[in-house]
């Protein structure tokens, strides 16, 4: 929903918006509001984020320079192989199809959907 309604009820963290969703604090590590598109991930060097540039590609930064990244189909067909460049940084071009991927970053993955 572009404007969720973030409430605290009973030591739950409770967000409506066209569904409404309720979390245990206890459960809740990390939570993040933004006004883009961008998916951060606290690491040992500082917030991995990934960010959506346009609809065909995505591009990570922050992440550990070299590391090796891949994207792999639903069925397990790997699309891309690549390596972040040592600024941190790597884009990453997404395939023409529509599904689910698995992006890995070193010894991270992550769920891409492609609509």
């Amino acid at each position: 929903s572009d404007k969720p309604v973030v409430t605290y009820k009973d030591a739950n963290l409770v967000i409506n918006s066209n569904a409404k969703t309720s979390y245990a604090i206890s459960s809740v590590k990390n939570y993040h509001f933004t006004k883009s598109d961008i998916t951060l991930l606290e690491t040992a060097s500082g917030s991995l984020r990934i960010v959506n540039v346009d609809d065909e590609t995505i591009e990570v930064q922050n992440a550990k320079p070299l590391a090796s990244v891949t994207l792999t189909s639903a069925n397990g067909v790997k699309v891309l192989s690549s390596y972040v460049g040592t600024g941190g940084n790597v884009a990453v071009n997404l395939p023409a199809s529509k599904g689910v991927y698995v992006l890995s970053i070193g010894n991270q993955s992550f769920k891409v959907i492609r609509k």
